[in-house]
C-alpha cells in the first residue's frame, strides 16, 4: 500500500534493529527462508521469486537529513523456453511471471532515464513529450515506487550487476543476460535541488520549519526548539503523533487540545500538497488578528471558557446571540442589574465520541460573562461526519 509520502509500504512487513554485522547478516539468513525456491533442469535450488533487503540508514552527523534507503534486490534469473519445456504447469507460471516481471523492470528503468534526459534537455525545464513508466504494473516495481516516480523528491542512483555463467553450455544464457544488462546503461542526470514551497511541507529545512511553527501553531505560540530542534518538514510529518503532541506540551500554558490540533494542521497541509498540481506561493495563509478576542466577538465564534465545576465537561462553547438582543433576555439582565452586552447567550460545544472530534448542542445554551472566556478557538465543521474539529 502507498503511504501519504508516496511510498510503498508493505503490510505486516518488520523491520529489525541489528546492532552488529553478524546480527545483520543472520537476520538476512533468516528472511532468506522465506524465499521461494524449486528444483529445476538447470539448478537443484532455482530461485522462483524476486528477493528485497531494504535498508534504512540515519545520517547523525546530519540530523536534519531524511534516513536513506539502500535496497539490495536478488532477482531471479530469466529462463529460455529450452530450459522450461519440462517444467510443470506451477513452474511454467513461475518462469512466465519471472520474466514478465524482468521485462517490466527493464522498461521502468529506461522509461525514467528517458524521462530524466527530456527535462534535462527540454526548453524552458519542462518536457512536451510524455514518457510512460508502468511501475505499478507489478509488485516488485511498485516496492521500488520511489526509483522510478518522476514526482518524487528522494534522489536516487541504482547499479545493476549481472552474474554470467563460466559453462561453455550456457553462453546463450550469458549473452542473454549481458544483451539485458546492456540495456539498462543510461546516461546519469543532474540532480536538481528541491525548491522551497511555503505550501509543501517535505521542502522545508529545519530553519523554514522552525519559522512555520512560530507563526501558525496557535497561541500561545508553540516553542520550536522542542517541536524541531533538527528535523525537516518531511521528518516532522513522519514523527508519531503521541511524541509531536508531548514536545508540544513542553511549551509553556499549551494545551492538549491546542497540540492535537496543530498536529493535524501541518498533516492536513502536506496531505492537501500532494494534489496541488502548481505551485501555491501566491496562497497564504490570513494573517492573525491583532484585535484582541474579546473585542471583536460575534455570533458563531467559538470560545474557551472556565468550567462551572470541576466535574463540568463543557469548556467550549459557541457565541449565539449577546444577552440583550432579545425582548426576554433584556428583561431579565435590567432585573439583574446587568448591563446589556456584558454576557452571552452561547451554545454547549463538547466532546463526541470521536477521538479530537466536538458536537454542537445548540438546545444545551447558556449565558456566559465574557470575563469567563478565556480564549478564542478555532473550529471546522466537517459535513461529512457532521462534527467540529479544532484547528489553530
Amino acid at each position: 500500500m502507498e503511504d501519504s509520502f508516496g511510498e510503498t509500504q508493505l503490510v505486516g512487513i518488520v523491520e529489525r534493529t541489528p546492532s552488529t554485522i553478524e546480527d545483520f547478516l543472520n537476520l538476512i539468513k533468516t528472511s532468506m527462508i522465506f524465499r521461494a525456491s524449486a528444483p529445476t533442469l538447470k539448478n537443484d535450488a532455482s530461485s522462483r521469486s524476486h528477493a528485497i533487503c531494504r535498508i534504512r540508514i540515519e545520517n547523525k552527523d546530519h540530523p536534519d537529513c531524511p534516513d536513506g534507503l539502500l535496497f539490495l534486490v536478488d532477482l531471479a534469473g530469466s529462463e529460455a523456453a529450452a530450459d522450461s519445456k519440462d517444467h510443470t504447469p506451477e513452474r511454467m507460471k513461475e518462469t512466465k511471471d519471472i520474466n514478465s516481471s524482468l521485462s517490466m523492470l527493464k522498461d521502468c528503468i529506461r522509461g525514467r532515464a528517458t524521462w530524466n534526459i527530456n527535462e534535462n534537455t527540454a526548453s524552458g525545464g519542462t518536457s512536451s513529450k510524455h514518457v510512460h513508466i508502468p511501475f505499478r504494473n507489478t509488485t516488485l516495481t511498485k516496492v521500488l515506487k520511489h526509483v522510478f516516480d518522476v514526482n518524487s523528491h528522494r534522489s536516487c542512483k541504482t547499479a545493476v550487476v549481472a552474474c554470467v555463467s563460466p559453462s561453455a553450455i550456457d553462453v546463450n544464457q550469458g549473452k542473454s543476460s549481458l544483451r539485458y544488462a546492456e540495456m539498462l546503461r543510461v546516461q546519469v542526470p543532474k540532480l536538481k535541488p528541491v525548491v522551497y514551497d511555503p505550501a509543501v511541507p517535505r521542502t522545508w529545512t529545519n530553519k523554514q520549519l522552525r519559522e512555520w511553527i512560530v507563526n501558525n501553531s496557535g497561541s500561545p505560540p508553540v516553542d520550536p526548539s522542542h517541536v524541531a530542534p533538527t528535523e525537516s518538514g518531511i521528518q516532522i510529518c513522519k514523527l508519531p503523533k503521541s511524541e509531536f503532541v508531548s514536545r508540544c506540551l513542553k511549551a509553556d500554558g499549551v494545551r492538549p487540545e491546542q497540540a492535537r490540533a496543530f498536529f493535524d494542521k501541518i498533516w492536513q497541509l502536506h496531505v492537501d500538497s500532494r494534489s496541488l498540481k502548481t505551485k501555491s506561493a501566491a496562497t497564504s495563509e490570513p494573517k492573525k488578528p491583532t484585535i484582541p478576542f474579546k473585542e471583536r466577538l460575534k455570533p458563531g465564534m467559538f470560545v474557551r471558557v472556565t468550567p462551572q465545576s470541576p466535574n463540568d465537561p463543557i469548556h467550549f462553547l459557541m457565541l449565539l446571540a449577546p444577552e440583550g438582543a432579545f425582548d426576554q433576555t433584556r428583561v431579565a439582565a435590567k432585573e439583574n442589574g446587568d448591563g446589556c452586552g456584558s454576557k452571552y447567550i452561547c451554545a454547549a460545544v463538547a466532546p463526541s465520541i470521536m477521538v479530537d472530534a466536538y458536537e454542537l448542542f445548540v438546545s444545551q445554551q447558556r449565558i456566559v460573562r465574557i470575563e469567563d472566556m478565556e480564549a478564542e478557538v478555532l473550529m471546522e465543521y466537517d459535513s461529512a461526519m457532521r462534527y467540529y474539529f479544532m484547528t489553530v
